[in-house]
């Protein structure tokens, strides 16, 4: 999914490198947290690879 298929509903949480949302997704109007990574961070190979880690990880979790 893409950031257009959700409608961001507030900020909840702010980092050095992202911004966590609370965000309803428009197709089941479920509601989820959005973590938001600043495009720049991509440009380091080091860091990407770090963020998909934590992507893999997290679609991993099945948790409320």
């Amino acid at each position: 999914m893409l950031l257009k298929d959700y409608k961001l509903l507030k900020e909840i949480g702010r980092g050095a490198t992202a911004k966590v949302y609370q965000a309803q997704e428009l197709e089941s109007a479920r509601v989820v947290s959005l973590k938001v990574f600043h495009a720049s961070l991509f440009q380091d190979s080091e860091m990407s690879m770090r963020i998909f880690r934590e992507a893999e990880l997290s679609q991993s979790l099945n948790h409320p």
